[in-house]
């Protein structure tokens, strides 16, 4: 299998996610992320690729990544060490 997706709350402490994370390495996540009181489901790749889930204005896509970006920030070095 060369590649798996798992969901929900607490899925990192599930058996299967801890099978999968001896097998290989992850590649991308989806967050939700919540802003304009709408959660927005958002796709972050490990070379550095957004990808929204839905049809946003070019205004409200580029606010939205944005906002996102700076969001992650505090995290964005453990990330980098990481990968």
């Amino acid at each position: 299998m060369s590649s798996a997706a798992i969901y929900g709350a607490g899925v990192t402490g599930s058996e299967e996610f801890g099978r999968y994370e001896r097998l290989g390495s992850i590649s991308s996540l989806v967050l939700e992320y919540r802003k304009w009181e709408t959660r927005h489901s958002i796709q972050v790749s490990r070379n550095g690729g957004t990808v929204l889930y839905r049809a946003y204005s070019e205004h409200d896509a580029l606010e939205l990544v944005s906002s996102f970006d700076k969001a992650l920030e505090p995290f964005a070095t453990v990330v980098a060490k990481d990968w």
